[in-house]
């Protein structure tokens, strides 16, 4: 019995020892664990931040291609219809086109398929711009002058159709 006021006696100056560096490792834990959160918080908002400001660019550069590719199905109507040279878009450094689908291969996964489709329809449109422009319309009959601004109207639908979509997946995708 006499063994118990010996012990207590000998670990009672180690309490506030014990104490202080529990306290102190307490402390630390929780200040490690709020600045990890925070730095973890912050990280994830920059990244969410800059994911919308390349979709908000994506967003803009498909409106200037749309109104580029009016533009030039109105020059092919004009040079059908009435022999109108078609003068090409120049562009200073990076044309729309090339922007748009560098910014969604490399940083808009999302839109992939939907940039396909569009890519797709471009094409088909491509076809029917060399026809316009290698053909001489002077000799052509007004249907078949009719038929082919029918086939290029039809190919600048669908290509519009496919930038509505694409634009409507980056609404999506930013109000999530």
């Amino acid at each position: 019995m006499s063994n118990i006021p010996t012990t207590v006696s000998t670990i009672s100056p180690w309490i506030p020892v014990v104490g202080t560096l529990g306290g102190a490792l307490i402390g630390f834990a929780t200040s490690f664990a709020t600045s990890w959160w925070n730095a973890k918080k912050t990280e994830t908002k920059e990244a969410n931040n800059r994911k919308r400001e390349t979709l908000e660019d994506i967003y803009k550069t498909l409106i200037i291609i749309r109104s580029d590719y009016q533009g030039i199905s109105g020059m092919c109507l004009n040079k059908i219809h009435h022999d109108i040279a078609i003068v090409p878009q120049k562009y200073e450094g990076i044309a729309p086109i090339i922007k748009a689908e560098m910014l969604i291969k490399l940083y808009g996964k999302e839109l992939s398929d939907s940039w396909d489709l569009f890519s797709k329809f471009k094409y088909s449109f491509g076809e029917s711009y060399a026809e316009v422009i290698t053909t001489n319309y002077k000799t052509k009959s007004l249907k078949e002058k009719q038929e082919l601004s029918s086939k290029v109207l039809l190919k600048i639908k669908k290509m519009d159709d496919s930038i509505d979509v694409m634009q409507t997946k980056i609404v999506s995708v930013i109000e999530l």
